[in-house]
């Protein structure tokens, strides 16, 4: 019993999962894909993802378990699997299903591998980057898209006082990039297809 709790006590702490949340099973598939299922401490309470409220009880369980690619565990790849509770808030009256800390709502990837993928992109093409990780290029084009979209939201321009513009090939053909940049800080502001006055 004990060796059987330790082995599961490596995922635990590998995945960061916290309470009450725990990995109960694993199983290594013929196609060399490690699985591993989470479930949640029975009696738990959730935060409402709509008001906050902390104490939420469980309502009821999504007929199907939800899925997330996640960091390869030695040489398998590793998928996560999780029955889903929804709960019903005393406070807002909503039925809704519970967020949870390993992922972002309905992405299929776990932090931990978007994280990853989005380090590998600094250095290489998103297409390469599939290829190395095992995974479609449009599913990563979504991860970059997301936080890149999100940095450009938070971005502080307040102390901008000189911009330069540069535009450059995409690809043969002739199709440009214009990029915008911070010419203080050489930061890059915004980037559009196209060139000339049209981008402006």
């Amino acid at each position: 019993m004990k060796d059987f709790q330790e082995k599961y006590n490596v995922f635990q702490s590998a995945l960061d999962i916290p309470e009450p949340w725990y990995v109960f099973h694993h199983e290594l598939a013929k196609e060399e894909t490690l699985h591993i299922y989470i479930e949640y401490r029975s009696g738990a309470v959730f935060s409402c993802p709509n008001c906050g409220n902390t104490s939420c009880k469980v309502h009821d369980i999504l007929d199907q378990d939800r899925t997330w690619r996640h960091l390869d565990f030695w040489q398998y790849r590793t998928i996560l699997h999780a029955r889903m509770p929804r709960v019903k808030c005393e406070s807002c009256g909503k039925i809704l299903t519970v967020e949870i800390d390993w992922a972002r709502p309905g992405a299929g990837l776990s932090l931990f591998f978007e994280h990853h993928v989005m380090s590998l992109m600094v250095e290489m093409p998103v297409n390469a980057v599939a290829r190395k990780v095992g995974e479609h290029d449009t599913r990563l084009w979504r991860v970059f898209k997301y936080y890149v979209y999100k940095a450009m939201e938070n971005i502080d321009i307040s102390n901008v006082s000189r911009i330069a513009m540069d535009e450059t090939s995409r690809r043969k053909g002739h199709k440009y990039v214009t990029l915008f940049v911070d010419s203080d800080t050489k930061r890059l502001l915004f980037a559009t297809l196209g060139k000339g006055s049209e981008v402006l």
